[in-house]
Formats: structure tokens, sequence, C-alpha cells
């Protein structure tokens, strides 16, 4: 890519940092919505909203209290919340029966002692601290936001850790307070579509999260800035196939966007020849790049335009595994796929802003491969 192309993902990425909150169905993600609408009009697209109801929590009271130390936290948004009075108990290990069960997490997959014990709903409520390079609270995504289960759980910062700890192996006593709401609103799609020469060939659908806990710069904005790189690109050069771009709300709360998306290409029968899935972390300052593909021939192109782009992935998921990210999805409906992702040390946590967090020379790099990739399955 040129320098034009590097200045304009530069600026694409200070266009989603300057929105400070991009979680699912608050403002924050109606201004996500209203700047991609932008940006595609200024392309000279036709953007679509696709909105949708949907019933957010709006938290109230949430901490925990040892002591008459009072530490404040962000409750598992698929977990319930604690009556109003709140839940006593003594600071236990997390594989005890009763009490507040104490442990940390991770905000990546893995966390097996806190998955198993939720879901073994022995312990009253949850207290988690959050561990990660960065420090500070970083959280976990909410797969089952429609079908919240086990104990009430509390994420904490990670600078609560040696109180959590002594609490434990002391046995003491504490209060765990998590309330919220539920408030009826919209969260909303973007979609764009390009036309292709030949409209009797299945689709190609490239899409890419609009959602997150925070900021989230590093994690989000890569898939963003592809996301417009690759759509700018085919409203100048019409592909053979039809290309849906789709950017979904709900990236931290189950993949619920793309749930609704998924259901109305049911609906209407649509066909998919190939989804390009523009996941997570992948432009984060030393990021180890994850590819992932659902056939050898896709694993193949995949690689290739990578190698021409001088990436060499990290990570690469074995063809027949369950896929990471959104992803997932496709492969649960047995779609065929390529997909980017990547780690990061500010992995849902606040942060994970412009510019400490974020690799342009690198994304401009993915962004290429991605180009490449797109354009010789839409004109195949």
């Amino acid at each position: 890519m040129n320098g034009n192309d590097i200045s304009q993902i530069e600026k694409d990425i200070r266009g989603w940092d300057s929105i400070e909150d991009h979680r699912t169905g608050t403002e924050g993600d109606s201004e996500t919505t209203d700047w991609l609408a932008n940006l595609i009009e200024e392309a000279g697209g036709h953007p679509r909203i696709d909105e949708f109801k949907f019933t957010r929590r709006v938290l109230g009271r949430s901490f925990v209290t040892i002591d008459g130390t009072e530490i404040k936290g962000i409750p598992l948004f698929d977990a319930p919340a604690t009556p109003k009075e709140g839940i006593t108990g003594i600071a236990v290990t997390i594989d005890s029966y009763g009490g507040i069960g104490i442990n940390s997490f991770t905000p990546n997959d893995g966390n097996t002692a806190l998955n198993k014990a939720r879901s073994a709903q022995q312990l009253d409520a949850i207290v988690a601290y959050s561990q990660s390079e960065v420090g500070g609270l970083s959280l976990l995504n909410a797969d089952r936001f429609d079908s919240p289960f086990g104990p009430p759980v509390l994420q904490v910062s990670s600078e609560h850790r040696d109180l959590l700890e002594e609490a434990k192996a002391s046995k003491k006593e504490c209060t765990v307070y998590i309330e919220f709401d539920r408030e009826e609103t919209t969260a909303s799609n973007v979609q764009v579509k390009i036309p292709g020469t030949d409209p009797n060939l299945p689709e190609v659908i490239i899409m890419t999260p609009k959602s997150a806990w925070w900021t989230c710069t590093a994690e989000r904005c890569g898939g963003i800035a592809i996301w417009l790189a690759c759509l700018r690109h085919f409203l100048k050069n019409q592909p053979k196939r039809t290309i849906n771009f789709t950017a979904n709300t709900g990236h931290e709360l189950g993949h619920v966007g793309l749930d609704h998306y998924l259901a109305s290409r049911k609906e209407k029968g649509q066909e998919t020849h190939v989804w390009l899935h523009l996941g997570a972390n992948f432009s984060a300052i030393d990021s180890k790049i994850r590819f992932q593909a659902s056939d050898e021939i896709l694993m193949k192109l995949g690689k290739s335009c990578l190698k021409k782009s001088d990436i060499e992935p990290d990570q690469i998921t074995n063809i027949g595994s369950r896929p990471f990210g959104e992803a997932r999805n496709i492969f649960d409906q047995k779609g065929r796929y390529l997909s980017l992702l990547g780690t990061n040390r500010w992995f849902h946590n606040s942060q994970d802003r412009w510019p400490i967090s974020v690799n342009v020379s690198q994304t401009g790099r993915l962004a290429k491969a991605v180009l490449t990739a797109a354009t010789t399955i839409a004109n195949q």
C-alpha cells in the first residue's frame, strides 16, 4: 500500500478512537454507526442501518465490601444480579461449596477454574480480579448474554489482588452488591452492498465487529480500517461477485449483532460463497497474528497473500477445529471463511487507546494481504 493508504488507515483509526465508548446499545454504539455511515457515503457507497430491538443492562451498584473497604467493579453481563441487600458470605476458594469465591481471570479464553465454578453453581457469588500485562481492569465477554447462568460475578481491578487474596486466606466476611436495570432500546449493524457484474453468483461477505467494552482501539480498529479499505477499493473496482459488507454490534455480548445478521440472511435464503472475518487485535503492538480458514484452498490462498505482505502467522487454527471470534458462527453453520485475529496486551482494557497500543504499519501490510485475498475470491 502507498503512503496515502497508510495515511487513510491512520485517519480511520483516529476516528474510531475519538468515540470513547463502543458498548452495544449505548450512545457510543449509535455514534459509531453514524460515523461509519458518513465514511461510507464519503466513499460513494450507500449505507444501510439495520436496527433491531435490544435489551441492555444499565448498571447500578456494583461493588464488594471487605472490612469496611469498598471495592468497585463491573459485573459479568451473562451472570445474574444479587438481591438489593447483597450477598454476604465468607471469602473462599473458587472450588468451595457456598461462600464468596475469590479468583483471578484473564480477558482471554482459558479461565477454566472460573468457568467450572460458574457452571457448578455451588458458590453464592464470585469476585474475580483481572490479570493482564498492563494492569487495571480487563473485562470478560458475555458469551451467554441471552441466557445468564451461575452465581453473580463481580470483576475488579488487578490492584485489589492482595486484599482479596488475604481475605480468602483469612476467610473474612464480605458482601457483594450487583444491581442493574433492563432498558429496551435498539442496536444497529451497518451494511453496504456492492453489486457484482454477475448477480447470479453466490455473494462474498466481508464482516467485522463494531462494538467493544471500552474504546478498545487496538482490538477493533484494525478490522474497521481494513473493512473500510476494502469497501473503498471495491466501490472503485466492481467485482464479479456481489460483496456485502457488514459491521456488526454485540461482539462483547455473544455476537448478538452477527446472530441477527445471519438470521436475516437465512430468512431470505441468500447464498454465501466465502466469509472474510476481520477479527480482533491484529493491529496491536507486538500482536501475535492468528490465521484461520475453513478449508485447504482458502488456507493456501490466505497464507500466500500474507506472505506477499511479509507476514508470517504466529498461530494457525487447525482446519476443522472450531475457530475463534465471529468465525465460529460461520463454522457452526458450515460456511467457508477466511479469518484474521491476533493478541493484544491491552485486550479489553480501558488503556487500549491510540497511539500507545496501535501498530499502523502492520495494519497497512495486513490490509494489503486482505485486499489481495478479497479481490481473488470476489472475482472467481
